[in-house]
């Protein structure tokens, strides 16, 4: 008994540590990286709809990636996910599991399992789908845009021409990276929490542990990382 009490207090005090230590280091440099990205998207010249409409062959479908248009997206955006996310503010509370052990959790029932669906179908297939087929669009619209793309001849020396050539290649390279970076960091640390909601789902009947609660705890916070780590890996490749 006191060895049960033992392993679940030292769960407990990971969580705690994990939130205290952890949580304001995410925090602060994703408010960073969100605030830098900010000021990045305000320049006329950086910003795009996104990387499959402002690669797109034809002309007047990079014509929709406007900044205008971008600014809508972003704000509507944000106002739904704040909505959708909502309910955690009034659907969560604490549970005891074990003596000594308390968890932050959603109510048990149907609520917990439409988390558990969302958790592993939405954040787990379909985002991980569409990064790979956008990935794979955006890719497939850079070779097109190079193998049709025309370059003036008249008052351009070769020298001129071999130089825009070449940067060109290494713009299109590192944005190919920039992105298979993007997609790689996402599935990486959001993987730990889609396993866990599958696993949920498939073990709906039976006991869950203190151990599984504390792999989905510690899931949700691995979570967070991408906020602050893709900008972190695009300035690393950009250098």
């Amino acid at each position: 008994m006191s060895s049960s009490l033992d392993y679940n207090a030292y769960l407990a005090l990971i969580e705690k540590n994990l939130y205290a230590i952890g949580g304001p280091i995410i925090i602060i440099l994703g408010t960073i990286c969100s605030i830098i990205s900010l000021f990045v998207f305000c320049q006329k010249k950086l910003p795009s709809l996104d990387r499959v409409l402002v690669t797109s062959p034809n002309a007047l479908t990079r014509q929709r990636s406007t900044l205008r248009l971008a600014y809508k997206s972003v704000i509507i955006g944000t106002l739904f996910w704040m909505l959708f996310h909502s309910h955690t503010l009034f659907l969560v509370d604490f549970y005891e599991l074990a003596p000594g052990y308390f968890v932050c959790y959603f109510q048990p029932g149907l609520y917990a399992n439409l988390i558990g669906y969302y958790s592993t179908i939405v954040r787990g297939i379909l985002m991980f789908a569409l990064l790979i087929i956008f990935g794979i669009w955006t890719g497939k619209n850079l070779q097109n845009v190079n193998r049709h793309r025309i370059i003036p001849i008249a008052h351009t020396s070769v020298n001129t021409l071999g130089n825009q050539e070449n940067m060109i290649r290494s713009k299109n390279r590192q944005f190919a990276l920039m992105l298979l970076m993007e997609i790689l960091i996402n599935i990486v640390f959001y993987a730990m929490l889609s396993i866990t909601g599958i696993y949920e789902q498939i073990a709906t009947n039976e006991s869950q542990t203190t151990f599984y609660y504390f792999i989905r705890i510690v899931a949700s916070f691995i979570g967070n990382i991408p906020v602050c780590a893709s900008f972190m890996g695009n300035l690393f490749i950009s250098k």
